[in-house]
């Protein structure tokens, strides 16, 4: 007897989704409807199957070994999901924990927005790279033949196999669970994984100092995974009231969509759509994934991470004193891991930097200052928070 295939391999879980979704029991099975906004088209659907939403044919490849390995993991990541909506109270286990964790990195990395967003940033790179060294070629052609390529060479395996490596790197966050006791109500999206930084507003790296994870598992209930020596949550579980709060995470799942949000009914998703600043917000957020300079010779590239800036805050996750005084141009975003280099290198801002910015006649010497007390007040920040005293080393 030959293996079924799954054929509809969804990106989002239907296990996920349901939280979000009425359900309708039948006599053989449940159903779960949810409502959507797809961006494309500014379309509203209401009462939409789950299983017609977040997939794709064999997204995962047609073997379907990728597919029963998220089959697996759902498994778990639902038994723990599940019974945090139950009983949000009940003190997490690690298991529970590391599940939480799991399903957070899988999760943002299995979607079709990651997919895209990985083969777009390549095609620009290599785009950019052929057009600065062969002048005399059309662009539209080489457009065509590099995404061709791109798009046969990157499938959603090559995010998969890197999750582990990722859930290494924020082994050491703390997770916590809000419930929500407001009127707004969370939504969700094709893309509900958000990693941000409240420390360095405009990068986010799963390993840096001031990470936050968060993902709501239910119109009420939020999961936050964060850097716990940069935000002290009073306990493992946290009620809040805060109606703005709400308004604010909504806002961060509107950012971070591809094409849809999702919520128990449309109402819910008109009152986090339809507000200026987000709808402002998400067109600027669509720029250039890849940053390059050519010198005649050869092309520096930086290419840029999917994620989300710190533009709206989160009253949970308020900067120590210390750290608002450093100014934001020097918060930059370092590795949670000490590293002696990285030290070094601030070191160099402090005392090198200065001499360098004399000779640029577009910094005062008012400019110059500051940033160098802005470096100090880093230091002495990130000395404390890697509790490393560096004259061990000397």
């Amino acid at each position: 007897m030959s293996e079924q295939i799954t054929v509809a391999q969804h990106y989002v879980p239907r296990f996920y989704m349901k939280n979000f979704a009425v359900v309708k029991k039948g006599k053989k099975n449940e159903k779960a409807f949810i409502s959507f906004y797809q961006f494309s088209g500014d379309i509203y659907k209401n009462n939409i199957p789950t299983k017609s939403i977040c997939y794709k044919n064999y997204f995962y490849g047609e073997d379907n070994v990728i597919e029963k390995q998220l089959m697996k993991k759902e498994e778990q990541w639902a038994k723990t999901i599940y019974g945090i909506v139950d009983n949000p109270e009940r003190l997490l286990s690690d298991e529970q924990k590391k599940n939480l964790k799991e399903f957070a990195v899988y999760q943002y990395q299995r979607t079709e927005a990651m997919l895209k967003y990985g083969k777009e940033s390549r095609s620009e790179m290599l785009v950019t790279h052929f057009m600065n060294n062969y002048r005399d070629l059309n662009k539209n052609d080489v457009k065509n033949i590099v995404e061709e390529r791109v798009n046969k060479q990157i499938q959603a395996s090559l995010y998969i196999n890197i999750c582990d490596e990722l859930i290494e790197v924020i082994d050491d966050l703390a997770v916590s669970i809000i419930r929500f006791n407001t009127s707004h109500k969370l939504i969700t999206s094709d893309m509900p994984v958000i990693v941000t930084n409240p420390f360095n507003i405009s990068k986010a790296g799963m390993g840096s100092v001031g990470t936050v994870i968060m993902y709501p598992i239910s119109s009420d209930i939020m999961i936050f995974i964060y850097d716990s020596k940069m935000y002290s949550l009073s306990s493992e579980y946290v009620v809040s009231t805060n109606e703005q709060d709400v308004v604010n995470i909504n806002k961060y799942q509107v950012l971070s969509a591809d094409d849809m949000v999702m919520a128990i009914n449309e109402g819910v998703l008109v009152a986090s759509v339809m507000q200026n600043d987000i709808i402002l917000e998400r067109e600027k957020n669509i720029e250039k994934k890849v940053l390059s300079s050519y010198d005649g010779q050869g092309t520096f590239f930086a290419l840029k991470s999917r994620c989300i800036n710190y533009k709206f805050d989160i009253s949970l996750f308020r900067l120590p004193k210390e750290v608002q005084k450093i100014p934001i141009a020097c918060r930059e975003s370092f590795d949670r891991k000490y590293v002696s280099d990285v030290r070094f290198s601030i070191l160099f801002r402090i005392y090198r930097l200065p001499n360098l910015l004399r000779e640029d006649k577009r910094f005062s010497q008012a400019d110059i200052r500051n940033k160098k007390e802005g470096y100090k007040k880093l230091l002495r920040f990130l000395d404390e928070y890697w509790k490393y005293q560096w004259k061990i080393e000397q």
